[in-house]
């Protein structure tokens, strides 16, 4: 890692650090509160021991810099842990009961079968401490959701009134303009299959920065 990059991760650290000091203090947890006070003092000597390196340095001291930068992380990964399993939880809880109604309301057979069973692994990740394996089952539920929901008229032209909005994002401006023309002509005819297509079409032109935001993975299912 050169020093630039150095520097700026631990911006982005000290950064953190008070945005889960803030949370904790909101949430009245103060001693955790208190354990992340303990990183202040640390993640400020770090940020000027690193300013006085120089932009070029290949010595040891910035391995021994990234070194302390990897110990604090760690440490308040530890702290904070817990917090995202619990969030996570959560999550997982609100994504079930959403997408069990979409099921129960315009599933096939195939869906509520693939419902069934992330909730019959249910015992394997909610009681886990390991986030991956909850993501993985509010991944897997929001697949379950988008299937059914790329099936359905509203759904289709909210997608496509909502990429409408970003016209001015897309990368080819041109080919974007025939296909949201086309897409209010399949709007118009009911023509659901093709207003699908167009959507695919017109997402694919989005910069990747759009296609990774929130409300953007709210219309594709990816999480």
């Amino acid at each position: 890692m050169n020093v630039k990059a150095l520097t700026e991760e631990v911006r982005m650290l000290d950064g953190q650090l008070e945005k889960e000091k803030a949370e904790a203090l909101d949430n009245e947890n103060y001693e955790v509160v208190e354990k992340m006070e303990k990183l202040t003092a640390p993640v400020q000597e770090l940020q000027g021991d690193v300013m006085l390196l120089a932009l070029d340095d290949v010595t040891d001291n910035r391995y021994k810099l990234e070194d302390r930068k990897r110990k604090i992380a760690q440490e308040l990964n530890q702290l904070t842990s817990g917090k995202r399993i619990e969030r996570l939880r959560n999550e997982y809880q609100t994504v079930k009961d959403e997408v069990t109604g979409i099921v129960n309301e315009s599933g096939n057979d195939h869906e509520r079968r693939q419902l069934n069973e992330v909730i019959a692994q249910e015992h394997s990740f909610v009681n886990s401490m390991n986030p991956q394996k909850l993501q993985g089952a509010i991944d897997q539920l929001h697949r379950i959701s988008f299937q059914i929901l790329r099936r359905t008229p509203d759904f289709l032209v909210g997608w496509f009134q909502n990429l409408v909005s970003k016209r001015e994002t897309f990368n080819d401006q041109l080919q974007a303009k025939n296909l949201i023309e086309a897409g209010k002509k399949h709007v118009a005819a009911e023509d659901y299959d093709k207003l699908l297509e167009v959507n695919g079409r017109l997402h694919s032109l989005l910069p990747e920065k759009e296609k990774d935001s929130k409300e953007m993975r709210h219309f594709t299912g990816i999480s």
